[in-house]
């Protein structure tokens, strides 16, 4: 069942999640909500909804992308694989792995 939000529930939410108002919303801001949610989440985790979001590639999610998420409206087709962080690429180990 597809739950659908109020435009004024959604900005609700995401004014939840932006402490600092400054119209994003931070992979800090993130934690500090989960974590007073009392769920555990890694910073990888984290890091990887930023990414799943952040269209514009600043590393923060805008309203525009939060709402889009909201409205159930996709970042791309089911199952597309999204591009690797650049710690991914940067990291030795993966670089170096014999597939």
């Amino acid at each position: 069942m597809h739950v659908m939000f109020t435009d004024d529930e959604i900005k609700e939410a995401f004014d939840t999640f932006d402490n600092d108002s400054n119209g994003f919303i931070s992979a800090e801001e993130i934690r500090t909500i989960m974590d007073g949610m009392g769920e555990y989440v890694t910073d990888e985790e984290i890091d990887e909804m930023v990414r799943m979001l952040d269209l514009e590639g600043k590393g923060q999610v805008a309203f525009t992308e939060f709402y889009r998420m909201a409205t159930g409206q996709t970042l791309g087709p089911t199952g597309a694989a999204l591009p690797p962080s650049p710690e991914m690429i940067s990291n030795d180990s993966f670089s170096s792995k014999s597939w």
